[in-house]
């Protein structure tokens, strides 16, 4: 949480769609929720802007796995 700012981090054991575990609560999802639908041919823009922003993948996943991530991005490492 704290190399993410707790900002990409949902807590809990529920592993069900945010939007059934609103329901079940009585909660209005669409009061709390916003969904952005991301154009395919746009996200490696997003990745990029993120990028420039600081956000990366060792920002949100700060282990080995989220820096051999962004070192394939910086890279241009395609699997």
């Amino acid at each position: 949480m704290r190399a993410q700012k707790a900002c990409f981090t949902l807590h809990g054991a529920d592993h069900r769609d945010l939007r059934d575990i609103f329901q079940e609560k009585g909660w209005a999802a669409a009061e709390m929720l916003l969904e952005y639908a991301i154009p395919r041919d746009k996200k490696p823009q997003l990745t990029d802007d993120l990028a420039l922003a600081g956000i990366t993948y060792s920002t949100i996943f700060p282990d080995l796995e989220g820096l051999a991530s962004d070192l394939k991005f910086q890279f241009h490492i395609v699997p």
